[in-house]
């Protein structure tokens, strides 16, 4: 709470009975404290109530208010992410919580596992299709696929419905019954968490899979023609060169899979941040939530070995991608850096089309026939507005930073030449990538901002704009001029705005 500033009060858990209990409270002037599932400042302290009890029936849950949340406008966008470039995505939940503890992972909605009844889905789905004429629905279960029998039944249900889906799977579970059921009903992306291809860091991590697991069902599944989503992520407490490069190795050695890279992320509720303050690598818990928590080093790595391997993350994944053959651009849209894409599959030489693809996030453009993952490619254009405006604030603003080196914005700098100047500095708020090169130039800590008495700030990564914004507003206070990326893909750049 005390990294929240201005929250007076805060919800443990499930909100749905906890905020209208507090609510009711509020409003008739009653004792917060009887509230279970509640933070709350008293003064200068910040107390916390009972614990809230687990909702056991989650079909006795309201669904939420759709139409008091102009739900409608939200699905002109396409979600842009794993695979999913359809208008009219809806997310919804059959299950709640994980009957795994991972030691990276917590779980805000309670321990236990709880699964809705099919009947309880399907009729919020028969609303969600009538009245948003839904085309695509992202299961958003922590895991989807643990009751086998529950899932063939899913499947034989949403069929009728003609509507794309993504769940979460685990690769112990894969088998060639699974995936015909799951192909048959729809199914369009498998998510895995694959973690690590190394069997010493799937024990530590406490993930109850092995490589030879992973390597069976992926095989499985890419041959049956299913997209999927998959990630390493590198850093565990056990996480030593030999096993990184072990993870490194089988990616190299299985490029076709797409697998996403990154490194593991010390949420608070988990065992790695609990882990992390104990040894004090997290010395402040309150100035580490504010950063967004960071990247931080918890390994067997050295900080030499961390930064070496925090290149390959970011190289790799744009080093050794699939990339469309000869794609076309139209209906482009400045404004939100989307466009309309065609191209040929570079496996099977399928001609696909996307529409409304955004530019700039994790993303990948999935073949109709073969279901091969593609990089989403830069358009001319864009590149061309970007390296223009770039130079622009070059010759207005002198020195300025590029804020969030992502796998995107690295093979952007290394496809253009107007990078390669002294005065524009790339910068990274995780320790981990603070110190690598890239293209000759040093990735640095945002406090070059103020070493270099810097005015402006370009935002390279839309989904933390409004994080990296509030932190700029808070920390950097000399800082005039920011601009997102998306800013640089007009034709006529804007001035910067610190809102």
């Amino acid at each position: 709470m005390e990294a929240l500033e201005y929250a007076d009060y805060g919800v443990i858990g499930e909100g749905e009975i906890t905020n209208c209990e507090l609510c009711k409270a509020l409003e008739n002037g009653e004792d917060v404290s009887c509230v279970d599932g509640l933070v709350y400042k008293n003064g200068e302290q910040h107390l916390i109530t009972a614990p809230r009890k687990e909702i056991e029936d989650i079909d006795s849950i309201p669904w939420p208010d759709y139409e008091g949340f102009e739900f409608d406008k939200l699905l002109d966008a396409a979600p842009s992410m794993n695979g999913m470039n359809e208008k009219n995505t809806v997310f919804m939940l059959t299950s709640r919580s994980c009957p795994y503890s991972c030691t990276f992972c917590f779980h805000p909605v309670g321990k236990k596992y709880r699964q809705r009844s099919l009947d309880g889905f399907f009729a919020e789905l028969d609303y969600m299709v009538q009245r948003y004429k839904v085309k695509y629905l992202y299961i958003a279960d922590e895991l989807f696929g643990y009751n086998m029998e529950r899932v063939k039944e899913f499947c034989r249900r949403i069929k009728k419905y003609n509507i794309s889906w993504w769940a979460q799977f685990r690769v112990d579970d894969v088998n060639p019954e699974l995936l015909e059921a799951i192909k048959d009903g729809g199914c369009a992306v498998m998510g895995f968490g694959l973690e690590s291809a190394d069997n010493r860091i799937l024990k530590s991590m406490r993930k109850h899979t092995t490589i030879e697991q992973i390597e069976h069902a992926l095989n499985l599944v890419y041959n049956a023609g299913i997209s999927f989503n998959g990630l390493f992520i590198f850093g565990d407490i056990e996480e030593t060169a030999e096993t990184a490069n072990n993870t490194i190795q089988w990616w190299c050695n299985h490029k076709e899979y797409e697998i996403s890279l990154a490194f593991i992320i010390t949420y608070p509720g988990t065992y790695l941040y609990k882990y992390a303050c104990e040894k004090g690598v997290i010395k402040d818990k309150v100035k580490f939530l504010k950063d967004g928590c960071p990247h931080i080093n918890v390994s067997r790595l050295s900080d030499e070995e961390m930064t070496a391997l925090a290149r390959q993350v970011i190289e790799l994944p744009r080093l050794h991608c699939y990339e469309l053959v000869n794609p076309e651009f139209y209906a482009v849209d400045y404004r939100m850096a989307k466009v309309n894409i065609k191209g040929t599959c570079a496996k099977c030489g399928e001609i696909n089309e996307w529409r409304d693809s955004k530019l700039f996030m994790r993303n990948h453009l999935d073949c109709v026939r073969c279901s091969q993952k593609h990089s989403v490619p830069c358009p001319p254009m864009f590149k061309r507005n970007i390296e223009i405006n770039i130079q622009k604030l070059l010759e207005n603003n002198g020195k300025y930073a590029i804020w969030g080196i992502t796998e995107y914005i690295y093979d952007f700098i290394k496809r253009s030449d107007v990078f390669n100047n002294d005065n524009i500095f790339l910068i990274d708020i995780s320790k981990l990538k603070q110190g690598v090169t890239l293209q000759g130039r040093i990735i640095s800590d945002p406090d070059v901002i103020h070493r270099e008495d810097m005015e402006t700030v370009i935002i390279s990564s839309p989904i933390y704009l409004r994080a990296i914004k509030d932190q700029i507003a808070s920390d950097y206070k000399k800082v005039k001029n920011i601009y997102s990326i998306y800013d640089l893909v007009e034709p006529v750049l804007k001035h910067g705005s610190l809102t």
